[in-house]
């Protein structure tokens, strides 16, 4: 490490649920996490809590979590007079122009600063932890003797990265964005350094099992709430992994089981607008029906083809009373009858043939992606699927990835697949030199000028420079889309006598071979400044891009003068 920290705290703030872990750096592998999340409302165990916050109206914290979703569901008309926020992480990945201004809603759709929430998120786990803490060490660390780590999908932009870290400021976890003692760890990766470790018995049966061993490659699916994280590892000398495939995926979570669910419910009933009524004038019933949802996702079972029972409360049924002059009993559509779903003493049921409807989208829409990654000819050789996350723990799912992929493939699933990517985390903080090797996901490039070619560029961007004909704007790569991510030097001069900083920008593209930085599919995604000392055009600076960590970095250094270290910075607000 590159400090003597005493502790090591990862955060999982989730999209559906979130939590956190904790060790000392004189016992790394005994992991503390909390498992009395659900007290409240009489889960008996539970490592995470839900992912949502009761505010007031002037955004003040009134609770979080399970205590949260229990008050909201419990108030009347009160409820005006608080905000509920929940299934907020996905905005950093469906917003493609993240800053530290955008905005999020809550239950109700009014709009609030997403930076707020995040931060509160993060500072009320914080705070938690820290009580665990004073319950397992004689003494509590102060926030620079914690090495921090804030896990985050790897499939994120660098934009997203950065908002997590002025969150994590804000939150109170560290003093400034940069700060050393903060990680931003990448979900898939730590969940397969921490599967990596486990003997087989730790794994849920597979009918084709394989030990991690040096020279192992396999699958990485992460399947959380929010998104679908996939990457591919092989196994090195020692424990460490390299990645074979960059990170892909997409909004392929549980989340979209939620809103399959709400989807189908909509059709259910004979009145359609029912639901929606529900969402918007009874708010506290409707997150009831969403929470009695949420127990059954994992039972759905293509062998037991099982039927699932919702809990219909007094208050729902009241309000279909009082909107249809009905009883909710005779509100079922006759083809949905036909089916066998009725609503018979306080219970929706809901036939296999139904729960099927809710889940193959998305499940089909995993098992596709993964299938098609599989045919790629640099995956020869894989052996092994390691399914991780929340939404891993669907049987549904698990039962379906089997089918589809061939035999000889080993899916393997952690029994604790839900906390795997925390315990993986806390890892990843006592010895983030673990993963070895990343592929990029994007290719990397800056704006320069290139001899012109009239097969490739287009004439508008032609100039001519000391008779030659060159073009303006061109992608001048730094790193291609699949290579090994790496460090990127570039020498800078200023251009003029007392210009204080330089500047430039990197754009990204999904293409392997772009042509010009104004493309359609070309974007920028960060601009580097460099602050210069003293005057004179002599003056040069190296700067070193670091694409080959969890983050992108920066630094640079005055190669004119003495090579001392000179202040740079790189920031991927504003594309």
């Amino acid at each position: 490490m590159d400090r003597p920290y005493v502790m090591v705290a990862a955060i999982d703030l989730g999209t559906t649920y979130s939590g956190y872990t904790f060790s000392t750096t004189y016992d790394q592998n005994t992991i503390y996490s909390f498992n009395k999340w659900g007290t409240s409302v009489n889960i008996p165990f539970s490592q995470k809590t839900p992912t949502c916050l009761l505010t007031d109206q002037n955004l003040q914290f009134v609770a979080m979590g399970y205590e949260a979703q229990r008050q909201y569901k419990e108030m009347d008309d009160e409820i005006l007079n608080f905000r509920y926020f929940e299934g907020f992480k996905m905005s950093l990945h469906l917003d493609k122009n993240i800053n530290q201004d955008i905005v999020i809603q809550d239950s109700t759709g009014l709009s609030c600063p997403a930076l707020d929430i995040f931060a509160m998120m993060l500072r009320e786990l914080r705070n938690h932890l820290i009580e665990q803490v004073k319950c397992c060490m004689d003494s509590v660390p102060t926030n620079c003797q914690i090495r921090w780590v804030v896990t985050v999908p790897a499939i994120w932009t660098d934009a997203a990265k950065q908002f997590m870290r002025m969150a994590a400021v804000k939150a109170g976890l560290v003093d400034i964005p940069k700060a050393d003692n903060l990680l931003i760890a990448l979900e898939p990766e730590v969940a397969s350094m921490y599967c990596a470790k486990l003997p087989l018995k730790e794994f849920a049966s597979s009918p084709t099992t394989r030990e991690f061993k040096e020279g192992l490659k396999y699958v990485v699916i992460d399947a959380g709430g929010g998104t679908l994280d996939v990457t591919v590892h092989e196994l090195l000398t020692g424990g460490r992994l390299t990645e074979l495939h960059c990170a892909n995926g997409g909004a392929m979570g549980a989340h979209k089981v939620n809103v399959r669910f709400i989807e189908v419910l909509r059709r259910v009933f004979k009145h359609h607008d029912f639901i929606d009524k529900c969402r918007s004038e009874s708010p506290g019933v409707f997150l009831d029906l969403q929470c009695s949802f949420e127990t059954i996702k994992r039972c759905v079972d293509p062998e037991k083809k099982n039927s699932a029972l919702i809990p219909i409360n007094m208050e729902l049924s009241d309000l279909h009373r009082e909107l249809y002059g009905e009883s909710i009993v005779k509100s079922i559509t006759p083809d949905y009858q036909k089916q066998g779903v009725r609503v018979r003493s306080g219970m929706l049921t809901l036939p296999y043939s139904v729960l099927l409807d809710i889940f193959s989208p998305v499940v089909d829409d995993v098992v596709t992606y993964v299938c098609n990654l599989l045919t790629k000819p640099e995956l020869d050789g894989v052996e092994t699927v390691l399914l991780v996350g929340g939404f891993s723990d669907c049987v549904l799912l698990q039962k379906s990835l089997q089918q589809a992929l061939r035999s000889d493939l080993a899916i393997l699933v952690p029994n604790d697949a839900w906390s795997a990517v925390l315990k993986g985390a806390v890892m990843f903080g006592h010895d983030p030199t673990w993963i070895h090797g990343r592929k990029s996901q994007r290719t990397y490039g800056i704006a320069g000028m290139v001899t012109f070619n009239p097969l490739y560029h287009r004439l508008s961007q032609r100039i001519t420079l000391n008779e030659r004909e060159l073009v303006r704007n061109a992608f001048v790569m730094l790193i291609q889309k699949g290579e090994p991510l790496r460090s990127i030097t570039k020498r800078c001069k200023p251009a003029a006598y007392d210009t204080k900083f330089m500047d430039f920008k990197i754009y990204a593209t999904p293409k392997k071979i772009p042509t010009f930085v104004d493309d359609a599919e070309a974007a920028m995604v960060a601009m580097v400044t460099v602050e210069l000392e003293g005057c004179g055009i002599d003056r040069e600076v190296e700067v070193e891009v670091k694409f080959d960590g969890p983050e992108t970095g920066i630094a640079a250094r005055d190669i004119s003068g003495k090579g001392q270290v000179v202040k740079a910075d790189i920031n991927f607000f504003g594309q």
